[in-house]
């Protein structure tokens, strides 16, 4: 089956430079999709997350057999990690690491592996039926998993942006495999924190049902920006076969867009500059709502 797919990386709102990395690696064997999300500081984050990609990028190119694709997506990762590590000691950052989350399709785009290491996800949207696929390596996801804390307490945790794994910290890292059969129509998301914190699930399964994959993706960046834009958002879109959304967005999609401008005081305002940015980012992505929805009118 045809692969298609879109992707976006923004700095956001209030953050001033972008600590996101994403990659999209094709060869004889298939595609591969990679984002990841640095910490560690300003050059630390960039320069582990930038790594992670490129270190992926180049075991693909250089793989001549993939044999169990799952095995090797965690062999690829750990590889990467070992990279960061050895980079943050020779040059004293210590502490930089990154998320990572991969999404491997076969040749024929009849299978995929999906790799994760933190809080970057992987979602599934398939006969308008939305599913998280990775599991966060927080430790609020954990406590949550335990039953020892809600999904409402979670989001207001003190230790919310705790993380239990991350690529660069350790000497050796584990990571979390997932075997996939696609099928036609299906789309997958990949994205960073940074949106996931600003769009919850039910804005995103609203979204990938409203707008063609290929357009999805700038709908959820500009709205993750017109929310507050806190972080740096990065997204990879991946349509599988046909798009069962050839037009939107839909009317009732674009008036409920339109109503985030009145959710953009928040309770410590930001300074002048940030205010600035955040509202030119609101018209932006009204902008672009109002130019797909002539499109769906008159294409």
């Amino acid at each position: 089956m045809e692969i298609r797919f879109s992707e976006h990386s923004d700095t956001g709102v209030q953050r001033d430079e972008n600590q996101d990395a994403m990659g999209h690696f094709a060869t004889e064997q298939g595609q591969l999709f990679v984002v990841c999300d640095g910490m560690g500081g300003h050059a630390g984050g960039q320069i582990a997350s930038r790594l992670a990609v490129d270190s992926l990028g180049e075991s693909y190119a250089a793989a001549t057999e993939l044999g169990e694709p799952r095995q090797w997506l965690s062999t690829a990762i750990k590889a990467a990690n070992r990279r960061i590590r050895l980079c943050s000691q020779e040059m004293g950052l210590f502490g930089m690491g990154t998320t990572a989350v991969a999404l491997l399709i076969d040749a024929e785009g009849h299978s995929g592996s999906l790799a994760w290491v933190g809080d970057s996800r992987a979602y599934r949207y398939r006969a308008e039926e939305l599913v998280q696929l990775s599991q966060d390596h927080t430790l609020v996801a954990r406590l949550i998993a335990k039953g020892e804390l809600s999904r409402e307490q979670a989001a207001f945790h003190p230790q919310a942006g705790v993380m239990e794994r991350t690529l660069g910290v350790e000497l050796d890292v584990e990571v979390d495999t997932m075997a996939l059969e696609l099928f036609d129509q299906d789309v997958y998301l990949l994205c960073s924190d940074g949106l996931t914190t600003m769009v919850d699930e039910h804005d995103l399964r609203r979204m990938l049902r409203e707008y063609p994959p290929l357009e999805v993706g700038a709908a959820l960046l500009g709205l993750a920006n017109a929310r507050g834009g806190y972080d740096n958002i990065t997204l990879q879109v991946v349509q599988v076969g046909r798009s069962r959304v050839q037009f939107g967005p839909s009317e009732s999609g674009l008036i409920r867009l339109s109503d985030l401008v009145d959710e953009l005081e928040p309770e410590s305002e930001p300074s002048s500059l940030s205010t600035g940015r955040r509202w030119l980012y609101v018209l932006a992505a009204l902008l672009v709502l109002v130019i797909l929805a002539l499109l769906a009118v008159f294409v």
